[in-house]
């Protein structure tokens, strides 16, 4: 199965598979120093939502890096509870009758403290914009996201369409009573 992309910024990384049983690929954090040589004069911003629920913008600066600290790279800020959308600086070219997911990868929720904010990214194989990774910062302090990290991770999934048909009851199938979290069994 192919799945064409395109980057539509010169900063933008490849998606990659890190290991040959790696299930997902990954994406990468895409945020530019300037949106063109055109736009010079524009300083380059992520759109924040903040804990309030108030939209905003958030500006791109330059910061050293944690692990290198002679290395500067672009950098944006979440406060907590901030909801960003997080630029890849690429479109992909979904097959019809597929679906693309995004997932956390495992170490953005331990060590940075983020989280995808709508549990699921799913982005539909007529979606021909650039990706975004909708980064929700769970924790409470500020949470520095940099270009090049490696943050979530795509799957490429066919779709099953079902037929939606109205029904006057729905036959019970098991023994299981009771409602949302029927099935759990308490400790205590």
């Amino acid at each position: 199965m192919i799945l064409g992309y395109k980057k539509i910024s010169e900063k933008a990384i490849d998606p990659i598979y890190s290991t040959e049983g790696s299930s997902c690929f990954d994406l990468f954090v895409c945020l530019p120093t300037r949106y063109s040589k055109f736009e010079t004069d524009m300083i380059p911003s992520v759109t924040v939502f903040d804990s309030f629920n108030e939209k905003d913008t958030r500006h791109i600066f330059q910061r050293p890096c944690f692990e290198d600290p002679q290395n500067m790279r672009s950098a944006v800020n979440l406060y907590p509870g901030d909801r960003a959308l997080i630029p890849t600086g690429i479109i992909f070219d979904i097959p019809v009758g597929y679906s693309l997911r995004i997932h956390p990868r495992s170490s953005t929720g331990l060590k940075k403290g983020l989280v995808l904010a709508n549990g699921e990214g799913i982005v539909d194989w007529d979606y021909t914009q650039e990706c975004f990774l909708l980064l929700m910062n769970n924790t409470k302090r500020d949470v520095l996201i940099y270009h090049g990290e490696r943050l979530c991770q795509g799957e490429l999934v066919p779709d099953l369409r079902a037929e939606l048909i109205p029904v006057n009851s729905v036959e019970q199938k098991t023994s299981r009573v009771g409602g949302f979290g029927s099935t759990g069994r308490g400790i205590l």
